[in-house]
């Protein structure tokens, strides 16, 4: 891979080229395609709009990050800034380059959003979006040109599975009670542990090359880069977890919620709702260990378990509880 990436360092340092004018908005197209955008994202669409779209964005999410963590660990490639010193970086990233994460989130989760919405300008707003957040990886010096390909491909292959298996899943998960249901729930949610730990076997006896340590290291001496590291594993599980387990007994136990009403009082819901995610994301993580073992692992996953079933069963239960959401059964994806 090395000739094609110092071949393809020759369109970063081009974009880069450009002005450094380029640096916020490239920034905040970057943050459009984080994990933690969507993580916003979906309660507010979920509690406040359209909890069927709410939950395919918010079960989109958890598939990408999940498949694209596994892809990284069978490519590790490096990035950019970490191969060639001449790189400027713009965004630290500890963990391998290929497929780009953002790249592959824009074109499954935007694509997802156009694919239920079916309207004209939410396709062109999903397409320039995605189009747009992948560009701004190249230009911040975090991914190539290829990176960024790969991960739209990618995404483009979890959101056509996605469509085509949506609907003889969703029949078979009918016909399921509720403790089966939730047993799918975590043996899904146990299956991307140990599809990304077997990806890790391969790399047993694999040293990161030290350039590539140095030169990332030269540019962020206090954050080191950690490739083979399992926190986003373990927080992509146990979202998954909490928020399909939750969407199923928020259906079948609460009989469904409204998302509808008032502007101000959706937006009070959203607070609401935000605080309840706050306290078990910043609240919760910085009281319990964050170690890179076991009981570190378990209690991350434990930990964002909580954070989606509070999205899609916590929240709708307190919204009902206090009026500000009314009883509208609506079909789950899950249900």
């Amino acid at each position: 891979m090395d000739p094609l990436w110092q071949f393809e360092i020759a369109f970063n340092l081009l974009l880069q080229h450009l002005g450094p004018w380029l640096l916020p908005p490239m920034k905040l197209f970057s943050f459009l395609g984080r994990e933690e955008f969507y993580v916003l994202i979906m309660p507010a669409i979920y509690w406040c709009w359209d909890t069927r779209l709410g939950l395919h964005i918010g079960m989109m999410t958890m598939l990408s990050n999940g498949f694209n963590t596994i892809f990284k660990l069978l490519l590790h490639g490096s990035r950019p800034y970490w191969f060639d010193a001449s790189v400027p970086a713009f965004a630290h990233e500890p963990s391998f380059g290929p497929p780009s994460g953002h790249a592959q989130n824009a074109a499954s989760v935007w694509g997802i959003f156009a694919a239920k919405r079916a309207q004209k300008w939410v396709t062109i707003l999903a397409v320039t979006m995605t189009f747009l957040i992948g560009l701004a990886r190249i230009y911040l010096g975090v991914h190539y040109l290829s990176d960024v390909l790969l991960g739209w491909l990618l995404g483009a292959i979890i959101l056509l599975a996605y469509l085509a298996l949506e609907k003889p899943v969703t029949a078979w998960l009918r016909r399921l009670s509720l403790a089966p249901l939730c047993g799918v729930c975590l043996a899904s949610s146990l299956l991307f542990i140990g599809l990304t730990g077997a990806a890790q076997l391969p790399l047993s006896g694999w040293e990161i090359p030290s350039t590539w340590v140095t030169n990332a290291g030269a540019r962020f001496p206090d954050a080191p880069i950690d490739p083979l590291n399992m926190d986003g594993t373990f927080t992509v599980a146990g979202s998954w977890l909490g928020m399909t387990a939750g969407a199923a007994w928020s259906s079948r136990k609460l009989g469904g919620f409204s998302p509808a009403g008032r502007a101000g009082r959706r937006i009070l819901r959203y607070l609401v709702g935000l605080v309840g995610i706050l306290i078990l994301w910043y609240g919760l993580g910085s009281i319990l260990p964050r170690s890179p073992d076991l009981a570190g692992y378990t209690l991350r996953y434990l930990r964002y378990a909580l954070i989606g079933a509070w999205a899609t069963v916590g929240a709708p239960w307190l919204f009902l509880k206090t009026g500000l959401a009314g009883r509208t059964p609506q079909e789950n994806p899950v249900q």
